[in-house]
């Protein structure tokens, strides 16, 4: 009985030390994030030129783009994963290579205004690695006949 006692101290002595050892490597790794807030914080983000476009007036059946510009502040490559619109009279292209901290992309948007007519307003969403992951681009026109 006492071997087992002994055995049984001797273990809770043990899975202590386990117990602080690990504590110890937590407090060493939070310090390190501490003294180093970027290790932490790393995201990618958006700074974009402007979010909405006013085509103005334009004349019933034509396309026009637009070219919606944007620079990473963040200190993380940006990533554009996808990018949603709201009709399918919008087409889009974008930036599909990794854009690097300080660097610049774009998202290009084609509206195809047949068989729309008076005020359009219409939205694309930009999903990326930036928090937060959505962003909502819009534009509008007047579309006469």
């Amino acid at each position: 009985m006492k071997n087992r006692t002994i055995l049984f101290v001797l273990g809770l002595i043990v899975t202590a030390m386990i117990g602080c050892t690990k504590s110890n490597s937590d407090i060493t790794e939070n310090n390190k994030t501490a003294s180093n807030p970027n290790a932490q914080n790393a995201e990618a983000q958006f700074e974009w030129v402007e979010t909405h476009h006013d085509f103005g007036n334009i004349t019933q059946g034509s396309k026009v783009n637009w070219k919606y510009r944007f620079k990473n502040v963040g200190n993380k490559e940006l990533v554009i994963g996808n990018v949603q619109v709201s009709c399918g009279c919008t087409a889009t292209e974008y930036s599909k290579e990794p854009i690097a901290p300080g660097e610049s992309g774009f998202v290009t948007l084609e509206f195809n205004s047949e068989n729309k007519s008076g005020s359009q307003h219409k939205t694309v969403t930009v999903v990326a690695n930036t928090n937060p992951p959505r962003t909502e681009l819009s534009f509008s026109a007047e579309v006469s006949e």
